[in-house]
């Protein structure tokens, strides 16, 4: 195999071989994107744009951010899980999750135990000031 010929099925795989939809784009075509993508890395720190917009525009090009959060908190077909990262994963993978689901119920629940027992006096009483420095 040479190098031209892995990187063309490399570039397939992720569904980069696709022609970008001509006219208006719409939920179909992002969702279209996250089956074949099968899960979208959530990650709140910008330098361009939030990394879970970015694999969209990759492959069909410029589109309301709004269709991705549709999908996601307005439709429902996606849900944020931990899925080696933080994730938009489709909600037909929830069953596929499941041993993790447990995994990640006891290990968040350890943790906010140990802040709540640890922190709670050590906190300010207004949210924006955050931890006080005592």
């Amino acid at each position: 195999l040479r190098p031209d010929q892995a990187r063309r099925i490399a570039l397939a795989a992720q569904g980069f071989d696709r022609p970008r939809p001509a006219g208006r784009i719409d939920v179909r075509h992002v969702r279209r994107v996250v089956e074949h993508v099968d899960l979208l890395q959530i990650d709140a720190v910008q330098t361009v744009e939030r990394s879970q917009y970015l694999p969209v525009y990759s492959r069909i090009g410029p589109y309301p951010r709004g269709l991705l959060d549709d999908l996601a908190y307005g439709r429902r077909e996606l849900f944020e899980a931990w899925a080696h990262e933080a994730s938009l994963v489709r909600v037909e993978r929830w069953p596929t999750l499941g041993p993790r689901r447990g995994h990640w119920s006891s290990r968040r629940a350890a943790r906010l135990c140990c802040v709540a027992a640890s922190g709670a006096a050590h906190w300010t009483t207004t949210g924006g000031q955050g931890p006080s420095a005592t």
